[in-house]
């Protein structure tokens, strides 16, 4: 999943030189467009201080931002309520402010709004209201929308072929070998998810011989085979959608050291949309603060929802929790 927001790179700002000091504030003016003016220089100051790490300066400057009617400043400020990063995590606020911002006319705003109504975060599911704001976003120019309504498109006119059921009811049995091979020949059909189980699997098996070849000549050239795996199989994951390429996400860790960034962090959350019992590894990553802020609440939510979708693990790990 790209991220809903991509913060802008910050511009130089030609004012008196006391304007980025904390204790400068601009007074908003009865002007609607000065109002905006002034909203977009607060978003500056927020990009910037984003870029420089000084996450609660940014949340402020951006919610400064919004309030003066700038809507990309919305759009971002409801970014840091829908990532929880800054913040507590709340789906509900940060539908009503990329709501704010659709109303508007904003792409990302709608872009934002589409996503909650696709997963069904701080909002009832709903497919329909889903692609409504997908179009209208992609309307208004926003490409990622756009690849979301070709995806979807794409997934309801393909016919699930006979050799990914197949490889489907090998992978539930944990005959990885057939799944495997049936998965494949779904691929070469050119069948998304095909190639998604494919590239999860085939990430098992490198990672499996990542650890077991000693010769480092070899281990070398694996290691280079294996990342390009990783990344076609991400982009399933993050642009196509393709739950079974997002299960790659525990071998990224793997093959980094455990070492989570952006992107990793993206994939979990896209694999918890996709199917919740995935959302397991984001209750962790709350529970034990790991790349994000440690969050019980947020780690008891997770918990019960992949509990709810029948995660043992989850529901044993959600009762520690109560």
């Amino acid at each position: 999943m790209k991220k809903v927001v991509v913060l802008l790179v910050c511009v130089v700002i030609v004012l008196v030189g006391y304007i980025l000091s904390d204790k400068f504030e601009i007074t908003k003016k009865n002007s609607d467009q000065i109002d905006i003016e002034v909203g977009e220089k607060y978003f500056d100051m927020g990009s910037k201080a984003y870029k420089e790490n000084d996450i609660n300066k940014a949340f402020k400057m951006f919610e400064k931002s919004c309030d003066a009617g700038y809507m990309d400043g919305c759009v971002t400020f409801g970014g840091f309520y829908y990532e929880g990063k800054g913040v507590a995590q709340d789906h509900k606020k940060a539908l009503e402010i990329f709501k704010k911002a659709c109303n508007k006319e904003n792409k990302g705003g709608c872009y934002g709004l589409a996503l909650l109504y696709k997963t069904g975060s701080g909002v009832s599911k709903d497919k329909n209201k889903a692609q409504e704001y997908f179009k209208k976003s992609c309307d208004l120019g926003y490409d990622s929308a756009c690849k979301e309504i070709s995806n979807e498109e794409n997934i309801l006119s393909q016919k699930v072929p006979e050799n990914f059921k197949e490889a489907e009811r090998e992978f539930k049995n944990n005959n990885f070998r057939k799944a495997r091979s049936s998965a494949s020949k779904a691929c070469e059909e050119e069948y998304l998810e095909g190639c998604g189980m494919l590239g999860y699997l085939l990430s098992a098996d490198m990672i499996e011989m990542l650890y077991k070849t000693k010769n480092e000549v070899e281990k070398k050239d694996l290691r280079e085979k294996f990342l390009k795996v990783l990344v076609d199989t991400s982009n399933l994951c993050l642009e196509n959608g393709s739950k079974y390429a997002c299960k790659v996400g525990r071998f990224i860790l793997l093959f980094s050291g455990g070492k989570m960034n952006e992107m990793t962090f993206n994939i979990f959350q896209k694999s918890c949309e996709l199917d919740a019992k995935e959302c397991d590894w984001v209750a962790s990553f709350y529970k034990e603060g790991e790349y994000v802020s440690k969050d019980l609440r947020q780690a008891k939510i997770y918990y019960k929802k992949a509990c709810n979708a029948g995660n043992e693990n989850s529901c044993e790990n959600y009762r520690k929790l109560n």
